[in-house]
Formats: C-alpha cells, structure tokens, sequence
C-alpha cells in the first residue's frame, strides 16, 4: 500500500516537470540555465519526498536505527541503502521525447551518487535544495534550474522502483527482452543487467556494468537446478568420449618412439585440442538430445528482479 502511496506521489510530480515542456523547449542549454520559481518549489517537493521514501526504505530493510526522529536520510538512510544495493552506481536515461538533449551528462544520470554525504560532498541536486530551503530569494537564479530538478527527480525514481520491487518470475527470453525498462515512467527508464547463453558450470556471469543495472535477469531456480544437471551430464558425457581419444594419442606417441609429456598441463593442452579437434561438445550434445536429456537447457525460465546485489563482480574473481 505504502509503494502505491510514494509512487502516485512520484507520478504527479514527474507529470508536473512534463508540463514545463509545453512552455520550455528543454535542450541542453535551457536545462542548464532555466530557472524559475516554479521549478524551485517542484525540486523542494522532489526532496522532501527523497528524505521521505528513503526513511521509509531504510525502516523496512533492516536500518540499525529504530527512532525516525534521530535517523538523517543522507548519512544514515542513504549510507545504509548504498552499503546494501549500490545505489550510487546506479543510471537512469533520459527517455522522454519531450526533452531534447544531446550531451551524454544529461542524458544518462547517476542521481544518487555521493547521495550519503552532506555539503560539500553531496549531489549537486541536495546541495540546490538546502540553498533553496534556506533562503529561497539569494539562491533561486543559481540554484532554481531546470538541471537540478530533473537529477534529483532521477534519484527519486530509483528510490520508487526499489520501494515498488516489482518482480516477473519464470519467463522465458523472448518475454524477459520485452520488458518496459521505463517500469510506468514517462521520462526515464533504467539498464537491466542481461544474461546471454548459458555458461558451462550454470554459473551466473557478472559483467563490468552489473553496478549500474536497476534490475536484472536472473536464472529461475528450479529451472536453472535442471540445467545445471544437464551441463554436468554432458561434462561426463565429454569425459567418456575424450578419454580413450586421449589413451590413443599417448600410446601412438609412445609407438612413435617419443617419450610423451605427462604433466598435468601437457595432458590438458592434448585433451583440449582433441576436444576442439574431433568437436567433442557437439558430440556429446548430440548423443544426449537423442536421449531427450536438452531439453531443461532450451527450456530455461528467467526472473526478471531488482538488482540487490545479488552478485558482485568481487565474488566472480
């Protein structure tokens, strides 16, 4: 109920900013530069609601802080969300056709970078609010612009998604890639960090972006259980056919009159050029699709979830 509440809330003030677009034609010059009254009291209301959501998240996620009276959104809401789920990696895009940007800064937002630190360390949208809240009339031309509006509207997306934690579970690809990035925004969407293929020990591959991602796909359990199964299947399946291939090979050296090296390294390099040599994967997959045992492969399901870390690339090293 409470994710419906912040998201109506977030809503209203996204269609608001959308409506400066009637009378803006926001490029990258006007969004740099344009200020005004109106923009200010709609970046006040944007923050007052960030400090909101994100006591409300750190509340329910398990914050060491139990007194909303003693708990600062920045130093201990934000620094606790970020410990959590790398929210200061995090992007979101530009997506509303309304607006028209072209530098790269504008386009693609990191909102809650240094979000956990006070002036003079805080995102520039904060430090535009605390000007603005405190003396309003000295600080509107400097800090009044549509810019800072439209960052911190971008941190309080991100904050909303992770509140809403909207989930598709047991989809398969073709659905997972035509999922609505935006998630019900008319200005931004966000990157899902994608999987591609399957690897062969059914590990989850963590690429450099991962960070980045608001969502990710993700393997279904008891479907990414079954193909698991079947790649150790058709390891063995690959052992069974290398190995006497392997045999032969030794013992036409030794034939030959050479005196072959058996190390462990050299014994992997000849197993490794068979297997490449005589296409042993295909082989095997062959001989098990017969059986009707590929099946769990081809048929993988995907969850498509918030990114919580869920994976790190530390933990692929």
């Amino acid at each position: 109920m409470k994710a419906n509440l912040y998201w109506q809330v977030y809503r209203n003030l996204e269609r608001e900013f959308l409506t400066l677009t009637e009378f803006i034609h926001i490029d990258d010059h006007q969004l740099e530069n344009v200020y005004s009254m109106r923009i200010a009291d709609l970046l006040l209301r944007t923050v007052v609601e960030i400090e909101s959501i994100s006591k409300h998240l750190y509340l329910q996620n398990g914050g060491p802080k139990t007194d909303p009276k003693k708990i600062y959104f920045d130093t201990d809401c934000m620094a606790y969300l970020n410990d959590c789920w790398c929210l200061e990696s995090k992007l979101v895009q530009v997506v509303s056709p309304d607006l028209y940007l072209d530098k790269s800064e504008n386009r693609v937002l990191a909102p809650l970078k240094d979000a956990q630190f006070r002036s003079p360390k805080s995102p520039d949208w904060n430090q535009a609010y605390q000007a603005i809240k405190h003396d309003r009339a000295e600080s509107l031309v400097q800090y009044g612009r549509l810019i800072y509006l439209l960052k911190a509207m971008a941190a309080l997306y991100i904050l909303n998604l992770y509140n809403r934690d909207e989930q598709y579970l047991g989809y398969d690809e073709s659905f997972v890639s035509s999922v609505d990035l935006s998630f019900g925004s008319s200005l931004f969407s966000v990157k899902m960090h994608r999987i591609y293929g399957f690897p062969n020990d059914g590990h989850y591959v963590v690429s450099s972006y991962y960070d980045n991602c608001v969502y990710i796909q993700d393997y279904e359990p008891s479907s990414h259980k079954a193909a698991i199964e079947v790649i150790e299947e058709l390891k063995q399946k690959m052992a069974e056919i290398t190995l006497p291939k392997l045999t032969e090979k030794v013992q036409q050296l030794i034939n030959a009159g050479e005196q072959p090296d058996l190390s462990q390294e050299s014994i992997s390099k000849m197993r490794n050029e068979i297997m490449q040599k005589e296409k042993i994967f295909e082989q095997a997959g062959l001989q098990l699709n017969r059986l009707g045992k590929l099946q769990p492969i081809l048929n993988i399901r995907y969850n498509v979830v918030l990114n919580k870390r869920q994976y790190s690339i530390k933990s692929q090293a």
